[in-house]
């Protein structure tokens, strides 16, 4: 791969995460940039060596996703490869990885009495508080709320709180990057078994 298309699918990626008038999956992934625009930055060197990075595109999505300004240290950081690693791996295992967060939270009933007297209130959930204190992983938190389809409700109960309203677009895009095989949902089937978020 060489450092234009390096450049491109760190451009386009970051911009699927951080503006809400792109969506990589609507426009059916199509990379922006333009060779003009790359030649005028000053930082082509850094996007040279990230081409030789190793299954690139997943390198760059396992930073941009958490850090939509990683580029300038995307390839020497250390936080930033442990990043790499840290979500190759949770692919690796994610159905073993998935049950053991879901094994965190409450019982389904409990979770979602929590759940709701949270938002009732204008509090950040129990759920939202453990992904931030990283006590579930992204996949898991992302595949939660796609099954439970808890966006719109949050949404709704959670207008004017900053810190929903500043992590809500980057967690959102993210939703479609996680697969959701049969396997993961049979895990989610078991955990949440009404599917019903009150």
């Amino acid at each position: 791969m060489d450092a234009f298309t390096a450049y491109r699918y760190y451009l386009t990626l970051k911009t699927h995460f951080y503006k809400p008038t792109y969506d990589y999956f609507k426009y059916n992934k199509k990379l922006l940039g333009s060779r003009a625009a790359f030649e005028k930055r000053n930082d082509r060197y850094f996007f040279s060596k990230l081409a030789q990075q190793k299954s690139l595109p997943s390198f760059i999505l396992s930073n941009v996703c958490i850090n939509p300004y990683a580029v300038m240290d995307l390839v020497d950081n250390r936080e930033c490869q442990q990043n790499f690693i840290r979500w190759q791996t949770y692919q690796q295992a994610m159905a073993y990885n998935l049950r053991q967060d879901l094994n965190k939270l409450d019982d389904s009933d409990k979770e979602f009495r929590e759940q709701a007297s949270a938002l009732q209130s204008g509090q950040l959930p129990p759920l939202f508080h453990r992904f931030l204190s990283n006590e579930i992983q992204r996949e898991s938190f992302c595949l939660i709320l796609w099954y439970l389809r808890l966006v719109p409700t949050w949404d709704a109960h959670l207008q004017g709180n900053v810190i929903w309203e500043t992590m809500r677009l980057p967690i959102v895009r993210y939703i479609p990057f996680v697969k959701k095989s049969p396997k993961y949902l049979a895990l989610l089937d078991e955990k949440f078994p009404e599917k019903v978020y009150k």
